[in-house]
């Protein structure tokens, strides 16, 4: 069964690429399946691994909210989210979007997050771990959602990104990594949440060229074969940086309509 996580990414992506048009059948249908797959607890199970419970489910919760849809399905997973036990920055992060989209007080899971900081850098996954480009992007997102501001924080955490960046204009998941179309959509749509200095924007504007050269011939993203899950982040980080039209944008649509 195709993974629930590559679902909900294809539900985002189509909320962007159609925002007026929320009750299209490929939304209606989409969100018709989530509610069908969810566990009986209130949440969404990525794999057969319950450690991706967290992050499966606050994503899917995230499309819920941009949908506006508060039906049982999101109040049980919302009560799941917020009595389960978040440690590591994978977790907090998306709790702490998610609870700021809401107009909720993310205080407690803050201030945890950033006690997991390392100085003059960015995030690892919890205390005193190596910095890494994923963990430092969720961090930078959930301190976005909160507005929070400190360039003290938010500053080195940026250079780390930006210093990571490969030659080739690609992210890979912690400096010195090959890049990847994962890690460099990941990366690229944090950026953009920024102010667009000039080093900032440099950087994301060499992603859409590591994107676009590493699309696939089937119009999709990932590495051989294509993957939904992909595709649609590299769709958001396309758009985000200015891209609105041509083929690449198009083959993506078409690969992302043909797979529902």
């Amino acid at each position: 069964m195709i993974k629930k996580t590559l679902w909900y990414l294809m539900l985002i992506l189509l909320l962007w690429t159609a925002t007026a048009e929320a009750q299209s059948p490929a939304i209606v249908n989409g969100v018709a399946w989530l509610k069908a797959v969810q566990s009986s607890d209130g949440s969404w199970t990525n794999s057969s691994s319950s450690s991706t419970d967290f992050y499966t489910t606050a994503s899917v919760l995230e499309s819920f909210a941009t949908l506006g849809d508060t039906s049982a399905a999101y109040t049980n997973g919302l009560t799941w989210l917020q009595t389960a036990d978040a440690k590591s920055t994978t977790y907090l992060a998306p709790r702490i979007k998610l609870t700021n989209t809401l107009g909720g007080d993310a205080t407690n899971d803050l201030n945890t997050l950033l006690s997991y900081r390392n100085s003059g850098s960015g995030w690892g996954g919890y205390l005193i771990q190596e910095s890494s480009n994923f963990h430092t992007s969720l961090a930078l997102q959930a301190l976005k959602s909160a507005n929070y501001t400190d360039p003290t924080i938010i500053n080195p955490a940026l250079a780390y990104l930006t210093t990571s960046q490969n030659a080739d204009g690609g992210w890979g998941f912690y400096a010195g990594d090959s890049s990847n179309v994962y890690m460099t959509a990941v990366v690229s749509a944090t950026l953009q949440q920024f102010p667009q200095m000039t080093v900032i924007a440099n950087a994301v504007g060499k992603t859409s060229v590591f994107l676009i050269a590493h699309q696939n011939s089937d119009g999709g993203f990932g590495s051989s074969p294509s993957t939904v899950y992909e595709t649609a982040l590299a769709f958001i980080a396309l758009v985000g940086n200015g891209q609105t039209q041509g083929l690449p944008l198009q083959n993506a649509v078409n690969y992302l309509t043909t797979t529902q």
